[in-house]
């Protein structure tokens, strides 16, 4: 693993805004409100030749939250494997009895200490490091995150301490898979059980995951990037802005998968909200993997109302196979992680033109296009326009007319014949000469 770097501290002294300026992201939720980190997040930073994981961790110090206790664990499980630890605090508040305390947990550590003073800019540093000189650690930095100023002063000592490691599981992750659902349904849950320990924070209160959080794992030979994402729900619930800013990071966590994992409550009824969020999969191009989880919960002779009530409410996706797992009792993960490779296999498929053609006569001497008017419409050759998902060019004269059954025919023939698994593929109409003529 690369060399980690842990940022500490009280809610609300910018840790998010210093892991983003740190790893040149966005990827972290930053808000006024405290306490929205809750899950520990890594990201890939560099300084020099040199690489590290930054950790974004939650506040310490909110006795009175409801998952203090629970991002207290979090914290303690980064800093047993931190190289270098960032106890950030606070230049506008002064020295509290809660950075005390932090101060005290952390002397126990083994892991060197760099105290930056967030928030420094506009502030005389002489006056800003007086007051955490009690502390009892030397050469506070003052620092700006929100404005860069001092990071990089603050970092370069750390980063010289770092060994030198170099990790392909961060280096070359491989493709990422967004786990997406409705709050509650079990995500968090079924990432942790595929990493077999507690990496995530797992509530029964829904809207637990805010930030969307990525998860390198190797099982075998296999590499993903697993992105654990807020729970989703009805837009007509959705009041606070935090929760619209973590329901958009859901949304780019879909555009950037190259696999999407729909988690579905098997306990409850199939819900329009499911629905909505395997349409948003389905706009985005993604390819699916449909996961029923909670199933030690479900009885065998239930089984079936539930692939019923799938096919019902997710017509458009009834060649999406559907896979019954438990993440709380890790049942049905090898399936499901096969099931990720291939759907990944479909999304990134090689079309070979000529074999592209072949199907398109096929498909056109089986059903030919329907006419427009008087004008016929002549489909002549075809070719792969690009991948995740899958998307086929077809060459033709009065093309434009072509209507949607037709295409929708096309898209499934194609489908078909490739045996694509959880993805679709697009096609789309291109009016002109052939763009190969001048090649032969």
């Amino acid at each position: 693993m690369l060399p980690v770097v842990s940022i500490v501290g009280r809610p609300n002294v910018g840790k998010s805004t210093l892991f983003n300026r740190l790893t040149r992201s966005r990827n972290a939720l930053v808000d006024d409100v405290p306490g929205v980190t809750r899950d520990r997040m890594y990201g890939l930073a560099a300084s020099g030749d040199r690489n590290f994981l930054i950790v974004d961790t939650g506040g310490l110090g909110d006795d009175d939250g409801t998952f203090s206790e629970l991002i207290s664990d979090q914290v303690e499980a980064v800093l047993e494997e931190s190289d270098a630890i960032i106890f950030l605090l606070d230049a506008t508040e002064g020295l509290t009895v809660a950075d005390e305390q932090i101060a005290s947990r952390l002397g126990k550590t083994n892991s060197p200490i760099s105290i930056a003073i967030n928030k420094s800019e506009g502030l005389v540093p002489e006056l800003v490091t007086a007051d955490f000189q009690a502390l009892g650690f030397s050469d506070p930095i003052p620092i700006s995150a929100k404005r860069g100023s001092g990071v990089a002063r603050m970092i370069e000592p750390i980063v010289q301490t770092l060994p030198r490691i170099e990790d392909p599981l961060w280096l070359d992750p491989g493709p990422k898979v967004a786990v997406i659902g409705k709050p509650n349904v079990g995500k968090s849950t079924l990432i942790n059980a595929l990493c077999e320990n507690d990496r995530l924070i797992v509530s029964d209160t829904p809207g637990t995951t805010r930030d969307t959080v990525t998860v390198p794992l190797q099982i075998g030979e296999a590499r993903f990037r697993f992105l654990d994402t807020a729970g989703v729900r009805r837009r007509s619930r959705v009041n606070e802005s935090l929760e619209k800013l973590s329901i958009v990071k859901t949304l780019q966590a879909i555009e950037a998968a190259h696999v999407v994992i729909l988690v579905i409550d098997g306990t409850e009824p199939v819900s329009d909200q499911d629905a909505t969020l395997a349409g948003l999969v389905r706009r985005a191009g993604r390819p699916v993997v449909i996961v029923v989880n909670k199933s030690d919960r479900i009885r065998a002779v239930q089984r079936s109302d539930v692939l019923k009530s799938l096919q019902r409410k997710l017509a458009f996706a009834a060649h999406h196979e559907a896979f019954f797992v438990s993440g709380l009792k890790r049942q049905g993960l090898k399936k499901l992680l096969q099931a990720v490779g291939k759907a990944y296999r479909s999304a990134m498929i090689e079309m070979p033109t000529a074999v592209l053609n072949r199907m398109l006569q096929d498909a056109v001497t089986q059903t030919p296009p329907p006419m427009s008017g008087r004008r016929p419409v002549k489909l002549k050759y075809a070719h792969q326009g690009g991948r995740n998902p899958p998307v086929v060019v077809i060459h033709g004269n009065n093309v434009e007319t072509v209507a949607d059954h037709y295409r929708r025919y096309l898209e499934k023939y194609f489908r078909e014949r490739f045996k694509l698994f959880g993805s679709d593929v697009r096609v789309v109409f291109r009016s002109g000469k052939n763009p190969f003529d001048s090649k032969r």
